[in-house]
């Protein structure tokens, strides 16, 4: 049986305050976005305060995924607690979660102290499976060879000479992955996109303080992503962290979202067809959405086909 979809950008969770909502949306748009792997990498820093929580953000536990998810990203601070430098968390693709893609974390702890914990983070988002992943966890000296027992304890590993991404380039062969870490290509494309998301946050400020039903959260964060993918910014529908708000929208379903106890079912809800001949896919009409969320067509391209 397949778990619920959750979503990927859930603007409900910025409901009493803005703030971690442009790094949120960095790192959605630079994970969903069809692009080469090379160019979905997300580097961020990942921190535990002094009372072991994670600094930012509040881990949901709702669904068994979440479950797994979190002791996964506990796990990566108990293994900085006990003196690990370097780890690899994985989290395969799989069906059972409607995960098309498969995430892998490489972590390097850059401090630790009385107030917290600081690990220096890669998300890579690869288009492999199962086997791959369980590969990649024999490399690194894991004979863990499940979804939920990968996806539930990160990996240490230990490198000589600090050479950690010479050492994984050995593992996961993906020199264009590797050479963009090198040369920290990386982080001046999270830069950049930094810059574009603060104008976008900046746009739809006022519609996310005055959102209050599950509805308005979904269509609100359909519209960023609407707008984000009017930047030139293509968009999958699905990735490794969640559908987005655009889908829900377009097909009406019950879906989890964020650590607020909803669910989102539109009652009647009229639809346009897709006018891409090859898409046909249904959009809801009259709710700003502007871009179909099935194959990226524009509405302003068909004009009154798509009012």
């Amino acid at each position: 049986m397949k778990e619920q979809e959750n979503l990927s950008f859930d603007i409900s969770l910025y409901k009493n305050g803005l703030g971690g909502l442009r790094s949120d949306l960095v790192a959605l748009t630079l994970e969903h976005q069809q692009a080469p792997e090379e160019e979905r990498i997300v580097p961020y820093t990942l921190s535990f305060g002094a009372d072991g929580e994670p600094v930012g953000f509040k881990p949901r536990w709702k669904t068994v995924r979440d479950f797994e998810e979190n002791q996964g990203l506990y796990s990566m601070r108990d293994l900085a607690i006990k003196g690990e430098k370097y780890m690899v968390w994985i989290s395969p693709a799989s069906q059972k979660y409607r995960l098309p893609q498969s995430r892998i974390i490489v972590g390097v702890v850059k401090g630790i102290d009385e107030k917290g914990v600081n690990i220096e983070c890669r998300a890579l988002s690869l288009e492999e499976g199962l086997p791959f992943c369980i590969k990649v966890a024999a490399g690194l000296g894991s004979g863990v060879k499940s979804e939920s027992g990968l996806r539930s304890e990160a990996i240490a590993f230990d490198v000589e000479s600090d050479d950690w991404m010479g050492f994984l380039e050995g593992i996961i062969d993906k020199p264009k992955i590797w050479e963009k870490i090198r040369t920290g290509s990386d982080v001046k494309s999270k830069i950049d996109r930094d810059n574009q998301m603060e104008v976008v946050v900046r746009e739809f400020e006022s519609e996310i303080k005055q959102a209050k039903t599950g509805y308005e959260f979904i269509r609100v964060g359909a519209r960023i992503e609407q707008r984000v993918m009017g930047l030139g910014i293509p968009l999958s529908t699905v990735g490794d962290c969640g559908v987005l708000n655009s889908m829900i929208l377009a097909r009406g379903e019950l879906v989890p979202v964020g650590v607020f106890d909803y669910v989102f079912k539109r009652s009647s809800e009229n639809f346009f067809l897709c006018p891409n001949p090859k898409c046909r896919g249904k959009i809801p009409s009259g709710k700003g959405v502007e871009v179909c969320p099935h194959c990226g067509a524009k509405k302003s391209d068909y004009g009154s086909k798509c009012d």
